[in-house]
């Protein structure tokens, strides 16, 4: 196997990415409230001015680049194998998920705190509400990853040299994350984290091509 030294750190680190977005779960109960602003401005202005917002949304910038070093240790990966080409596509994907998904959590960790704190002061007007929301792209792109998800699960249950559930583990760990309920979004990163453990410590050597 090529690179298997980074290929199994990346996937640790894929891994490690899965508790970082959990323990942010546990910090902030109600996430959901950070797409509110037009509909319950004093709801999002709590929460994006809270103690524990400023490390949940840093968690989100941080938690994303470490999925991208994991996403490229799996194409390393699966390129040594008969599934270079679903490895490829699901990466690809994956990528441009993670790129709008780094604008959003800069939008939330960047922007959003100055606007609930002029929300507080009592200005909530259409310029202070438009920049306190998300553009509709950036909504797109859990869907994106969930199309490369399936794609790299494919991979995966071919490949011959990765457990062959740890794939659809992760990706109905990504499927949970919209779910309005901070114990099943805990228990979604634990999942999909988990999962990448699972194949750093139990890959083996890809069959030849």
């Amino acid at each position: 196997m090529q690179h298997k030294g980074f290929i199994k750190g990346g996937l640790i680190t894929i891994g490690l990415a899965g508790m970082v977005f959990a323990i942010g779960d546990t910090l902030i109960p109600q996430e959901g409230d950070f797409l509110a602003a037009a509909t319950d401005p004093d709801g999002f202005a709590k929460l994006v001015t809270s103690e524990y917002y400023g490390f949940w949304s840093a968690r989100g910038l941080i938690g994303v680049a470490m999925e991208n070093i994991g996403t490229l240790a799996l194409m390393i990966l699966l390129l040594q194998t008969r599934q270079a080409r679903l490895a490829i596509w699901s990466t690809v994907l994956l990528f441009l998920g993670d790129l709008t998904g780094m604008s959003m959590f800069t939008l939330l960790h960047d922007v959003f705190p100055p606007m609930g704190r002029l929300m507080l002061a009592g200005t909530t007007g259409p310029d202070v509400l438009q920049a306190a929301s998300l553009p509709p792209y950036v909504m797109m792109s859990m869907m994106v990853t969930w199309i490369g998800l399936i794609l790299s699960a494919l991979a995966i249950w071919r490949c011959g040299c990765l457990p062959k559930w740890s794939g659809w583990l992760v990706l109905l760990g990504f499927l949970l994350i919209p779910v309005p309920n901070m114990v099943v979004q805990v228990g979604s990163g634990l999942l999909w984290g988990g999962a990448y453990f699972w194949m750093a410590l139990a890959m083996t050597e890809p069959a030849e091509k």
